[in-house]
């Protein structure tokens, strides 16, 4: 009998060992069954995962590329991503997220069973003023620009980098909030401005050596076909002519300002002293010229000096 009680004893306590276990079996099993009404939907799931590339896959109508859409991304939402309420509507939902920007409202909308993200945060008629005839690339992609303004028509809310080359100048690159009116500048190369210095300086010396010598030399800075070229043959074929020797030496020569005239073509404006010497059988005269002039320096393998107007 004693040993018929212990049996009974045990069986007990290993039945309820056994209700036990299944119980929490059966537990698990609900909670696993269960969708909790708090569970994030794959939209959300990639938002706060910042999953760049499902949620570009999940806009709708997507008229800009990954690179515009990730710079957005990264501009808007910050670290932790915070839902901040979450709205039914006839066919999706509404989301009020937190942002660096402040609070954004996403709609969602559900095609064929599919999450889609009904995108509205752009930007329209973003215009930057800026060189003639520059090149302007924003995000990767490159704009007409005919007259000195570029329209982006579209683009989402973003700050972006915008590089704007021209021949001769410095790039130009810089980060610009879109939608922000901002004129751009180019300055130029500092190897452009020597070289048209140079050109500048041979030309001076070309025409100083050619008064004195009355004969030409070979240079680099003028095409010989051009109106310059043939000015300065004139003035020595006239120096011959006169009854008095005329010398003309410079004395000192400065860069005033230099900027792009137009594409391919620098603007040069030079303050020139020269010793003026006029002697006749009679006398001689020595005077001191100072004059401003304006030089237009096409680039090239050579630089050419194409056009000079006096300032004063």
């Amino acid at each position: 009998m004693h040993t018929r009680g212990l049996y009974d004893l045990e069986r007990q306590y290993l039945l309820k060992r056994l209700i036990f276990i299944l119980f929490f079996i059966f537990i698990f099993i609900l909670l696993l069954l269960i969708k909790p009404k708090n569970d994030y939907t794959a939209f959300e799931k990639s938002l706060k995962e910042k999953d760049y590339k499902a949620l570009y896959n999940m806009v709708m109508n997507k008229d800009f590329t990954y690179q515009v859409f990730e710079e957005y991304i990264k501009y808007n939402f910050g670290d932790e991503i915070n839902i901040k309420e979450k709205q039914k509507t006839e066919d999706g939902y509404v989301l009020k997220v937190n942002s660096k920007t402040g609070d954004k409202i996403l709609k969602i909308k559900k095609e064929k069973n599919k999450l889609y993200w009904d995108f509205n945060d752009y930007v329209y008629n973003w215009t930057l003023q800026v060189p003639l005839y520059s090149s302007v690339e924003v995000c990767g992609q490159i704009y007409e620009n005919k007259n000195g303004f570029v329209t982006i028509e579209k683009i989402p809310f973003a700050s972006y980098n915008v590089k704007i080359k021209l021949k001769g100048c410095e790039e130009y690159e810089n980060r610009i909030l879109a939608g922000q009116k901002v004129e751009v500048k180019l300055e130029l190369a500092k190897d452009v401005v020597d070289k048209c210095k140079e050109a500048i300086y041979d030309f001076l010396k070309f025409k100083e050596n050619a008064i004195e010598n009355k004969k030409i030399t070979e240079v680099q800075c003028l095409y010989t076909d051009s109106g310059l070229y043939k000015e300065v043959l004139n003035e020595i074929e006239w120096l011959k002519t006169v009854d008095y020797r005329y010398y003309k030496k410079l004395i000192d020569w400065k860069v005033v300002s230099a900027k792009l005239k137009h594409s391919g073509v620098i603007e040069i404006d030079v303050k020139e002293d020269w010793e003026v010497k006029i002697i006749t059988d009679e006398n001689e005269s020595t005077n001191i010229n100072t004059q401003y002039n304006r030089y237009y320096v096409e680039m090239g393998e050579n630089y050419k000096i194409i056009q000079i107007n006096t300032i004063k």
